[in-house]
């Protein structure tokens, strides 16, 4: 038993390291898609002569971002709660609640993975590209939609069993 939890403990340090470093590329995107418009801007402002891929890598840019951090902002429980409801309720029914969600969320972050990497699959092999005004490959735009969903079911499954045993401690604390 020691051994497994051992090893739970590594692979956890793996998954949050894995989160940092995709929270990291998300900052270095956001930094590169700024520094991007604003040469565009320039560009177009001064010199007559704006970067004309620059709106397109922008937009890819954008889906990368969101999908590569958003395990690490569910990590932190950054996200928006709207909580009207369950704001009302006791601390250990909204443990249970909130593991119930996570374990919905989780279910649909699986199937969203498993679709997201079998279309990423479909689009490699076909090598269907992006026409605009540089030839994409859509595969290297997809792969960031199942590998951000997996983080994401991970991270979803972490929190619900953690909401899940604060609720079962919340419970036989108020048995004593």
């Amino acid at each position: 038993m020691k051994s497994v939890r051992k090893a739970v403990s590594v692979l956890d340090n793996i998954f949050d390291g894995s989160l940092t470093f995709t929270s990291g590329l998300s900052g270095v995107l956001t930094a590169f898609m700024m520094l991007i418009m604003v040469g565009n801007i320039l560009g177009r402002r001064f010199f007559l002569f704006p970067i004309p891929w620059s709106v397109e890598f922008s937009e890819y840019f954008m889906v990368m971002i969101i999908f590569m951090g958003a395990a690490w902002v569910l990590k932190g429980e950054g996200h928006i709660i709207i909580d009207v409801v369950t704001r009302l309720l006791e601390h250990r029914t909204r443990c249970r609640v909130d593991s119930v969600t996570s374990w919905i969320m989780a279910a649909i972050l699986l199937i969203i993975t498993c679709w997201g990497g079998l279309a990423t699959y479909k689009d490699f092999v076909s090598g269907y590209v992006m026409w605009k005004t540089v030839l994409t490959p859509v595969w290297i735009l997809d792969i960031f939609i199942p590998v951000g969903c997996f983080l994401l079911f991970i991270q979803s499954v972490k929190r619900a069993r953690r909401y899940w045993q604060l609720a079962r401690k919340t419970s036989s604390e108020d048995d004593r």
